[in-house]
């Protein structure tokens, strides 16, 4: 890719970014009063603990990735690493063009941002919101906890292999990002061959999990002869995140697949966004069902 063109998609990247950060600010305060009723002024319990996980901790990694990307421009200067090139007199060196100073930087935050800081709070936000659909499921079936345990270890062992393949991935990709001995780019600038494999084991936990929510409000449905007003919402819920998800999920697995190396950073934001919020939903049209069935 051509150094232009990569650095059209580096700022749509940061484009997407700002754009997640908005979003989910929006959402919360669209929902903070139901917040405040239904999770402030509770008791602490798991359901609440891990709704206030879900929706500040994206919140925060957005907040920092923007932070970062902002203090780059206008007028970074290109660090030149003095272990490499002590000959170099760096009170010397002139900042280069603003848009392609951002991309030269060789100090260690931009690489830290890149292999630690985004897969694992990516990582960790995607952990949180498959909690909540296996504390789901564990309600659904009566606090069944031989089914939340076996459901807990495929969620340990899809996150640990999603995980893995975007640490590696990322760490091979940052270990040729340099344009010279001690001179490292800030951004990815090598396709990421098979980060699309991070979406796989995501997808196979979630059809899972799907399929266990399912099953279980149809049975239920049979028993009973009608759908009770949480039991639809448990439904309909679990609906509209899963099918949100699995088509955001197979769009991603092929862009990351087919696409250039920044499309990870392009597309990243804005899918763990829509995770949170529809999670953070889930979370929150329970209580509000419950109170208005009891009105």
């Amino acid at each position: 890719m051509g150094l232009s063109s990569w650095l059209e998609h580096y700022l749509i990247a940061e484009q997407t970014t700002a754009v997640s950060l908005t979003l989910l600010i929006y959402d919360w305060t669209l929902t903070l009063d139901r917040e405040v009723n239904y999770i402030w002024l509770q008791t602490l319990t798991i359901p609440k603990a891990l709704y206030f996980l879900s929706r500040y901790l994206p919140i925060i990694a957005e907040i920092f990735n923007v932070i970062v990307q902002s203090l780059s421009q206008p007028s970074l200067e290109m660090y030149v690493s003095k272990q490499h090139f002590p000959m170099i007199d760096h009170e010397s060196l002139r900042p280069i063009s603003s848009q392609i100073a951002v991309l030269l930087v060789e100090h260690a935050s931009g690489r830290f941002k890149n292999s630690v800081w985004i897969p694992g709070t990516q990582s960790a936000e995607i952990f949180i919101v498959q909690t909540v659909l296996a504390y789901r499921v564990y309600a659904l079936y009566s606090r069944n906890k031989r089914l939340l345990g076996w459901i807990l270890f495929v969620l340990l062992c899809t996150s640990i292999a999603a995980t893995a393949t975007s640490i590696v991935q990322y760490k091979s990709a940052n270990e040729g990002n340099n344009i010279g001995q001690g001179i490292y780019l800030c951004n990815v600038n090598t396709k990421l061959d098979f980060q699309w494999a991070y979406w796989v084991p995501i997808l196979t936990f979630e059809v899972i999990v799907f399929a266990f929510m399912v099953y279980r409000s149809v049975k239920i449905r049979k028993e009973i002869g009608s759908c009770i007003n949480i039991l639809a919402v448990l439904f309909y819920d679990s609906v509209i995140y899963f099918v949100s998800v699995i088509f955001v999920s197979i769009v991603v697995v092929f862009i990351f697949r087919l696409e250039s190396e920044n499309a990870p950073a392009i597309m990243g934001s804005p899918c763990f966004a829509i995770m949170s919020i529809l999670a953070n939903r889930m979370l929150l049209n329970i209580p509000t069902a419950y109170c208005d069935s009891h009105k």
